[in-house]
């Protein structure tokens, strides 16, 4: 039928035109939103390329990177702090003239120094323990370091003990030592192992005494150093006292009593 046929011939040309006028109109007029879309989601969805090795891609996700690069940040500025000394814990304390050379020979013994109810203990890893705490060390050249293993002081090979700035420490024998400036001997250690402290009028007081020295030279001085350096720079305090509490408390206020020096006699 010319009239169905017609209308069909019509129906085509116009599903063919408008195709046309749309596939036109996808041509010239491209989608704005549809690259925009497919970009953001090929952001979200792929992780980004922080370094290539031997081909292979190592990846983060942009989050963590972030994190990462914050993490770097704080970093580098506690180390440009550190480098700049603007935090105290930082700097390092200067240790003495020939520190890493060394100084005198020591050999530390296990041995321990009772007086006025304190115990200094010196163990052969070169620690010294005061009243259960280490307090100090020496090693076997003749450093003193702090329980941070900072530099304290230098026993020299000729007995003088020097800090930061050869700062005068003293001086230190196998069997005596001297305060700084000192004529004479300020402490000794008697053959029996008692410690003796010597006043600037002669006259001598007992210390309580040393076990475990020996009788070689390189251990006698590491013991030497040791008692000078409690009597001068670690005075320890006697172990606490402690009373039993009433409803009224202690004749001293409270169930702790301080602890005390124990009266070397020497600043």
């Amino acid at each position: 039928m010319p009239g169905a046929g017609g209308a069909d011939t019509d129906s085509s040309k116009g599903a063919g035109a408008g195709g046309a006028c749309a596939g036109a109109a996808s041509s010239t007029q491209p989608s704005a939103s549809a690259p925009v879309q497919a970009r953001a989601k090929e952001h979200a969805s792929a992780p980004s390329e922080i370094i290539r090795h031997g081909g292979g891609a190592i990846v983060m996700p942009p989050r963590y990177n972030g994190r990462v690069n914050r993490a770097r940040l704080l970093f580098s500025a506690l180390a440009f702090a550190c480098a700049a000394r603007v935090l105290p814990g930082c700097a390092a304390a200067t240790p003495p003239p020939g520190w890493v050379q060394g100084g005198a020979p020591l050999y530390p013994p296990h041995a321990a120094w009772m007086h006025a109810g304190s115990t200094i203990e010196l163990l052969q890893d070169g620690r010294v323990i005061v009243n259960g705490r280490e307090t100090f060390a020496i090693d076997a050249v003749g450093r003193v370091m702090d329980p941070d293993a900072q530099p304290v002081a230098l026993l020299r090979a000729d007995g003088r003990l020097v800090g930061a700035g050869n700062e005068d420490l003293g001086s230190v024998g196998p069997t005596a030592a001297a305060l700084p400036g000192a004529t004479y001997a300020s402490l000794a250690i008697a053959p029996s192992g008692q410690v003796l402290r010597y006043a600037p009028d002669g006259e001598t007081a007992p210390l309580g005494s040393w076990t475990g020295c020996g009788t070689y030279a390189v251990t006698l001085q590491a013991c030497m150093l040791v008692t000078l350096l409690v009597a001068t720079k670690y005075q320890p305090t006697r172990p606490i006292n402690r009373y039993p509490t009433t409803p009224y408390g202690t004749p001293y206020g409270t169930s702790v009593m301080p602890g005390y020096g124990l009266g070397l006699g020497i600043p």
